[in-house]
């Protein structure tokens, strides 16, 4: 889900899955976007809408065309200054009010080639209560950083905007078993296998994908206003991801995907524009991660690079 701060206490979270709540939120920036009042135009069947995107002092003209089906051409509209959105008002029905940048980003249709549609991510914070009661526009609304954001973008970017993401990521377990290795740790086989089972049963603890998913987007992106985890994922043992540990988890393969939801690409200052963003992290030793490859000596070890 896309949203901007004032949008935040009326956030729809029923969007969301009851089991998987969005406990993860992305601060994001990109260009402003608003209507051009002087290129809205009703026809019959067509719905012509001029947008301008801004680039410092410039702007960028855009238009989006679609369909409706109101009886009458004679439809009123405003659209007062800063443009940020249209109220439109079919006779007979309810007006209803749209924002430009939402707007364009459904209208685009998954076809626009260039860039304003995409966010450049400046935060990755997490919001977790007891037993999960806590998601992140509860975290989100008094949030310092957050506050601190909204008061340096308009001042060193002023054509940009700042948006939320707020993500909610489902658990995939992957296992494989060589037989031929033999095992470094000192759990019994009785141990082993009760592991195993509350592994591929339950998998890791809500709490615990909470923190290892806000740790591994950290690491990635490695945000401007982010300081802990940019360097310090994955750290051998940390409490904050502990069970994935004592679960015999040795890797983690984190995906975001935003073509569909939110037509849009990812970026940062250290990591490149995408739709899909695919990133793997091992959590042991280095001389563990070398010794589960040891069968495929041409491999790159995932997670040993900086």
């Amino acid at each position: 889900m896309i949203l901007q701060q004032s949008e935040l206490i009326s956030a729809d979270l029923t969007y969301f899955p009851e089991n998987s709540q969005p406990h993860i939120y992305l601060i994001c920036k990109r260009p402003r976007i608003s209507f051009d009042p002087e290129r809205i135009e009703i026809k019959e069947g067509l719905l012509t809408l001029g947008i301008n995107v801004q680039r410092q002092s410039s702007f960028e003209k855009h238009t989006y065309s679609m369909f409706h089906n109101w009886k009458s051409e004679n439809i009123e509209w405003d659209c007062p200054y800063p443009y940020t959105f249209l109220t439109l008002k079919p006779i007979g029905r309810k007006p209803f009010r749209i924002k430009a940048a939402a707007m364009a980003q459904i209208a685009a249709n998954y076809t626009v080639q260039d860039d304003y549609l995409d966010l450049e991510v400046l935060y990755v914070g997490q919001a977790y209560g007891k037993d999960g009661a806590r998601t992140a526009p509860a975290r989100i609304l008094n949030h310092s950083t957050l506050q601190s954001i909204y008061a340096d973008v308009p001042q060193k970017n002023p054509d940009y905007e700042v948006w939320l993401i707020l993500c909610s990521f489902f658990q995939t377990i992957v296992t494989s078993l060589d037989g031929i290795s033999e095992s470094k740790n000192d759990f019994g086989e009785g141990q082993k296998d009760k592991l195993f089972e509350k592994l591929t049963r339950e998998g890791i603890g809500r709490r615990q994908e909470v923190n290892i998913a806000e740790a591994a987007l950290i690491r990635y992106f490695q945000p401007t206003y982010n300081v802990v985890y940019k360097w310090s994922f994955p750290k051998f043992g940390h409490q904050g991801y502990l069970e994935c540990y004592e679960l015999g988890i040795n890797s983690i393969t984190i995906e975001l995907a935003t073509v569909e939801q939110l037509n849009c690409q990812l970026y940062s200052s250290h990591t490149e524009r995408k739709h899909d963003h695919i990133f793997h992290y091992t959590l042991h030793t280095e001389e563990d991660k070398q010794n589960m490859y040891q069968f495929f000596p041409d491999f790159q070890v995932p997670g040993l690079q900086n």
